[in-house]
């Protein structure tokens, strides 16, 4: 495999190249990128994180700052509690099992159950065994209830013990929790 410079179409004859070739496979298979740093190129396309304001000039009185505190949404987080009692049992149970879900602001939130797929004797990505959605009138506590799924069902037998991950979105903000199935 060749490689060369651009053609000069500003001459007569338009096959004279701006810069001699250079062989880069003379096996003629796929060419690598050599010596580049991959994790540089995908460094380079992610955004940097927000840079935060550095520590206040002078003393700081005491009590709450004022103001919201920097970080993504104005601080909104999600965070799960009661999940570290999962059981396998309560999953695939016909009533569901109740996630509680501490929200920052009002919106959807959305809960799913994941496995790997080979635990349910497949292939590819994980496999989604519940998920339930519930709507977060303010910020505070909620619970959502989540039921089984067609997968989850057919593959009851084999979710004891299974690693399961428990993901929650509300909008642009994300939570997860790995639990072992008991």
């Amino acid at each position: 495999v060749k490689v060369a410079g651009i053609p000069n179409f500003s001459g007569v004859d338009s096959c004279v190249v701006t810069s001699p070739p250079v062989v880069i496979s003379p096996t003629g298979s796929p060419p690598s990128i050599g010596g580049a740093d991959a994790a540089a190129i995908l460094r380079a396309r992610t955004p940097a994180p927000p840079v935060l304001p550095g520590p206040l000039p002078g003393p700081v009185p005491p009590g709450p700052l004022p103001g919201p505190l920097p970080g993504p949404q104005g601080g909104a987080r999600l965070a799960l509690s009661g999940v570290v009692r999962l059981t396998a049992k309560a999953i695939i149970s016909a009533r569901g099992v109740a996630i509680s879900v501490q929200v920052t602001r009002a919106g959807p939130v959305t809960v799913r159950v994941t496995v790997p797929a080979s635990r349910l004797g497949r292939r590819g990505a994980a496999v989604v065994v519940a998920s339930g959605s519930a709507r977060a009138t303010k910020a505070g506590r909620l619970t959502v209830l989540v039921k089984r799924t067609p997968a989850g069902r057919r593959g009851a037998a084999r979710l004891r013990g299974a690693r399961a991950t428990v993901r929650v979105v509300q909008g642009t903000l994300r939570a997860s929790r790995t639990v072992v199935l008991r």
